[in-house]
């Protein structure tokens, strides 16, 4: 889990660079409003190239909270729909949910489902304190992986040969930025 420190750094590299992917992960329970400020940051660098929080009404920009009752299916169609519009000023459509891990399951779909095919223009931001509490899809997915690296690494140390020290991820929920990052924490690789 990185620092709020490290999270701008890493950031501003991948805006110089002009190398971001379409969707982020920000997870941890401490700082959610410090990693709130940052997604506005961003969005407003996408719209005054200034990464700072802006004074006006971001038009490309679209903030919700899970935990006000902005948790629900057709809440999370209405978003998936913003994304999908052409961006007024800026060559990004931002989509930023604090409490992610409150979505209700259908609605956890919905954005996965958006994840794996978004739009060229889209930037989507879930922020989550328990990424466990995320869709319970990518959490089977964690254990179904651990399976499989117990399973391969209790016979492989019996026998003496190596063990399981890194997967490689492919498919489109691959293009969700912080899932290999959690897998890795939470698997240990």
């Amino acid at each position: 889990m990185a620092s709020i420190a490290e999270l701008k750094k890493n950031f501003k590299k991948l805006l110089e660079e002009n190398n971001l992917a379409q969707s982020y992960i920000f997870f941890g329970h401490e700082s959610a409003p410090e990693k709130l400020a940052f997604a506005k940051e961003l969005a407003n660098f996408f719209e005054n190239k200034k990464l700072e929080i802006g004074e006006r009404v971001l038009s490309d920009a679209l903030f919700l909270d899970a935990r006000s009752g902005d948790g629900g299916i057709d809440v999370v169609r209405a978003a998936g729909n913003f994304l999908w519009q052409k961006p007024v000023i800026s060559g990004k459509r931002t989509l930023v949910i604090v409490n992610a891990d409150r979505l209700t399951l259908p609605a956890q779909s919905a954005i996965l489902k958006i994840a794996e095919e978004p739009p060229a223009s889209a930037l989507m931001i879930l922020i989550v304190k328990d990424p466990e509490a995320l869709l319970p899809a990518v959490s089977a997915l964690r254990d179904e992986i651990a399976t499989r690296i117990t399973y391969w690494n209790t016979r492989t140390i019996e026998a003496g040969e190596r063990v399981i020290k890194k997967i490689i991820l492919c498919g489109g929920s691959v293009n969700m930025a912080g899932l290999p990052e959690y897998l890795a924490e939470t698997l240990g690789i």
